[in-house]
């Protein structure tokens, strides 16, 4: 089987870790830039309560912008996201490493992820997360069903199975494909909502996965 993860929020706790920094940068910036903000810290508190319904950090600013009439900032501050502090400290979601280790053992892994490869990179780099667990990673910028067809006229006569937080970009186009879509409510994948039902499975831990695809004697290893 090829088994397909997601990275933020699915291999690595992006919400916790990375989202904060990135948006308070993204914040700051616009203000260097010439946004005219009375109160910091209230507005803030909007940025972050708007990122709790949003889809992506990209999204948020998108909102906030909007919400405050000042979207001629939205594309200065968007550079920010694609910046990463070498301070910051990345962690992998919960099993992830030993879930990949003892996956890799018979399974092929990949992959697909949105954003800077660049940045992708030196998330996985931070997190204790060996490149070398995958056959395939692909970087996107935005559309995930790229990489999926690719991958589905390279691997025809494998089950294939995508592991993602999110339902509309990383499960949907899944799902279209007749691939195993897994959901990993997790980040910002915990207020997802699966109206077009296009979810298999839903985890809350990776190492739910042995159960799905039939491999219980592995949760042995893992717990």
């Amino acid at each position: 089987m090829l088994i397909i993860f997601d990275l933020d929020d699915t291999l690595i706790e992006t919400s916790l870790s990375i989202t904060p920094n990135v948006l308070k940068k993204a914040f700051f910036r616009a203000i260097r830039e010439g946004l005219e903000v009375k109160n910091i810290e209230k507005e803030l508190e909007v940025l972050f309560k708007l990122d709790k319904k949003s889809s992506s950090s990209e999204e948020t600013l998108k909102k906030f912008f909007i919400k405050k009439r000042s979207i001629k900032f939205f594309e200065i501050a968007k550079k920010e996201l694609f910046s990463l502090d070498d301070q910051i400290n990345i962690l992998p979601t919960k099993n992830s490493l030993k879930v990949l280790k003892e996956l890799k053992k018979f399974h092929k892994l990949g992959l697909v992820t949105i954003g800077d490869r660049e940045v992708q990179m030196k998330k996985m780099k931070k997190a204790g997360i060996d490149t070398s667990f995958f056959s395939i990673i692909d970087v996107l910028k935005n559309d995930k069903m790229i990489s999926y067809k690719k991958i589905l006229n390279m691997h025809k006569k494998e089950k294939i199975l995508v592991c993602g937080d999110r339902i509309d970009k990383d499960l949907k186009p899944a799902k279209f494909l007749k691939f195993i879509t897994v959901h990993f409510v997790n980040g910002r994948g915990i207020n997802q909502i699966d109206k077009e039902q296009v979810v298999d499975y839903k985890i809350k831990d990776l190492k739910e996965i042995f159960k799905i695809i039939g491999e219980n004697k592995w949760l042995q290893v893992i717990n």
